[in-house]
């Protein structure tokens, strides 16, 4: 059995990827909304590299000043050109696969294989989450998100 066999065909292909991509809107929109509190409460202070008397001082600095929607706006975008915050839409693109994948592996019982790959998610960034739990805290709803709309989708399009 191909396991691609198991989408759905037609208009509901159709509708299946517009959930997709609304889902995973909905997913960056709610984790951009809480990332951008914590950048603004020193979750995300950057080094910046200066010259002073000949001599390369690194300063840290914050976003605190800036306006809560244009911090927002940069991490929605992905495009602030600071290394601390922007993540190239890298979160969104795995997000958008797992809600791609995840309604097909359950369709075919494949739960064991969601497991594993939240337990290879979260253990490649376990040592990072002692630095900010609130960091850890955005990958824990995020995660939560993408399976209960994977779960959704699969619902909706996959069981007869």
């Amino acid at each position: 059995m191909d396991i691609f066999d198991k989408l759905p065909k037609g208009w509901a292909l159709v509708f299946f990827i517009m959930g997709i991509l609304l889902f995973s809107t909905i997913i960056r929109f709610t984790l951009c909304f809480f990332k951008t509190k914590a950048v603004l409460q020193g979750e995300a202070d950057r080094i910046i590299e200066n010259t002073k008397d000949g001599a390369i001082v690194y300063e840290k600095t914050s976003f605190t000043g800036e306006p809560f929607w244009e911090i927002f706006r940069f991490l929605f975008r992905s495009n602030k050109g600071d290394l601390s915050i922007d993540d190239y839409f890298l979160s969104s693109i795995v997000g958008t696969t797992e809600l791609f994948i995840f309604p097909i592996l359950m369709s075919i019982s494949k739960w064991e294989v969601i497991g594993f790959w939240i337990v290879i998610k979260t253990a490649g960034s376990w040592g990072l989450w002692s630095k900010s739990r609130t960091a850890y805290n955005r990958f824990l709803f995020g995660s939560t998100m993408s399976l209960s709309f994977s779960y959704l989708l699969f619902y909706f399009f996959f069981l007869k």
